[in-house]
């Protein structure tokens, strides 16, 4: 699989990476609650109503405006906390996002910011060298910032290793990102058949497989993890007993992608139309992109099912509702 990746962003927009605050007081639950459905701009709007900001507060708000794209604005937020709190894991380690973000978007800052990241993630490590999201975001950078801007992937392979010592399941994730940076197509071929066999009912392990073949453009093999995945049950975190929002979020995940892989397959339209209509009934967010984006694609397979009136009305559904230029051009066309 030829997917030599270079940017940080995609990878470190996953929830996964993300330092959510873990105080139990009650406005931090409900901020946190919010972050998790994407509410991004109700916890940017609460925290900045405040008078006093906490720490974990300011954190927040500093990776809400990340994810919004606002990326000047974030560091605008996190330079302060790290200057006063330049020993605190979580503070490094969101000021390193941000600043691996704002290195892929900028051209002539691009070498000072992933410095800057690179910094950021290290320290983070060396203040919490157990840490699996710790680990997990500087053995991303590693792998993949191109050598001149910090990338090394004998660092990254050390990380590697200590994260699957650490973890198994993570370990697999960890694995199978390296691997795809170092193009081992024998060696990735090697863990996902081990991953099928270790985590048979993990919806992450299919739904990573599933986007490995996607990328690298054979759909049909893709299309089966995704089914797979979508039909999996949620299971609860074995530490906390419940199901997590990572399992969750992974679930409608899967839910999109049997949806959106079928307009390339255009087979399984059945199945892959349940799973956009129960994303839709799951997510019910007009204002989330995705959703939006869901009624388009859903309309599209109505179309090639020959659902003549269903495909017509997520169609206008969909202009009328798009916040998004190209998504409301592309609805355009199809009235």
């Amino acid at each position: 699989m030829n997917t030599k990746i270079l940017s940080l962003i995609v990878l470190l927009l996953s929830n996964n990476l993300l330092a959510l605050d873990e105080s139990n007081s009650v406005q931090i639950l409900s901020l946190k609650q919010a972050f998790e459905k994407k509410e991004y701009h109700k916890v940017i709007s609460q925290i900045e109503a405040k008078k006093n900001i906490s720490l974990e507060q300011s954190l927040l708000l500093s990776q809400s405006l990340y994810r919004i794209r606002k990326l000047d604005d974030a560091e605008d937020i996190i330079l302060p906390l790290l200057k006063n709190n330049p020993d605190h894991a979580k503070t490094n380690y969101v000021y390193a996002i941000i600043m691996a973000a704002q290195a892929q978007s900028s051209i002539f800052s691009a070498l000072g910011y992933a410095e800057k990241a690179l910094n950021g993630f290290t320290k983070s490590v060396d203040v919490e060298p157990s840490n699996l999201r710790y680990l997990s975001g500087l053995m991303q950078f590693y792998i993949n910032a191109p050598s001149i801007a910090g990338g090394d992937m004998e660092q990254g392979k050390i990380l590697v290793d200590k994260i699957e010592a650490l973890d198994k399941r993570e370990g697999f994730d960890a694995k199978f990102a390296y691997y795809m940076q170092d193009d081992n197509d024998s060696a990735l071929k090697k863990l996902i058949s081990k991953g099928q066999k270790e985590f048979p009912q993990d919806i992450g392990v299919h739904m990573t497989i599933g986007h490995a073949y996607w990328r690298d453009e054979q759909f049909t093999k893709a299309q089966t993890f995704f089914i797979k995945a979508s039909q999996l049950p949620l299971k609860a975190d074995d530490k906390t007993n419940k199901v997590e929002q990572n399992e969750i979020d992974n679930h409608l995940e899967a839910l999109y992608s049997t949806g959106r892989i079928a307009i390339e397959t255009k087979e399984h339209l059945e199945v892959s139309i349940t799973a956009l209509e129960d994303y839709i009934k799951q997510v019910n967010n007009p204002k989330y992109e995705r959703y939006q984006w869901a009624h388009f694609r859903l309309a599209q397979l109505y179309k090639f099912n020959k659902q003549q009136d269903k495909s017509e009305r997520l169609f206008k559904w969909a202009y009328n509702n798009a916040t998004d230029a190209k998504l409301k051009k592309k609805a355009k066309k199809q009235l």
